[in-house]
C-alpha cells in the first residue's frame, strides 16, 4: 500500500547520505510500523458504515421509546382532563345548589 511512497523515502535518505543497508532498514521498519499502526481510508470507511448502522439502530430504538412516551403521556394526560372535567362538573353542582339555598332563603324566609 505505502511501496511508492516508501520506496521514495528510501531514495530520499540515500540522496541525503544514508548508506542504502540503513536506508533500507529504515525504509522497511517505517513501512511495517505504517501497515500495524496507521488507518487506510478503507479502514475509516468500514468504520463509518459501522458506525452509521449503530447509530440507525438506536435512532430507531430512540424513535420506538419516544412513542411509546408520548402514548403514555397522551393517556394520563385524558386521565386528568377526564378528572378535571368531572371536578368542574360538582363545582358547577355546589354552586347552583348555594344559589338554590340562598334563592329560596331570600324569597321564603325561615320565620
Amino acid at each position: 500500500m505505502y511501496a511508492r511512497k516508501i520506496v521514495s523515502y528510501m531514495k530520499e535518505l540515500k540522496g541525503a547520505g544514508v548508506p542504502d543497508q540503513q536506508a533500507s532498514i529504515h525504509a522497511e521498519k517505517l513501512a511495517e510500523f505504517m501497515e500495524n499502526n496507521l488507518a487506510t481510508k478503507e479502514d475509516l470507511k468500514n468504520t463509518e458504515q459501522r458506525l452509521d448502522a449503530k447509530i440507525g439502530g438506536v435512532e430507531h430504538r430512540l424513535d420506538g421509546k419516544i412513542e411509546n412516551v408520548r402514548t403514555e403521556l397522551s393517556a394520563r394526560i385524558g386521565s386528568v382532563e377526564s378528572k378535571l372535567d368531572w371536578l368542574i362538573r360538582l363545582i358547577g353542582v355546589v354552586a347552583f345548589m348555594f344559589a338554590a339555598i340562598n334563592f329560596f332563603h331570600l324569597y321564603f324566609p325561615v320565620k
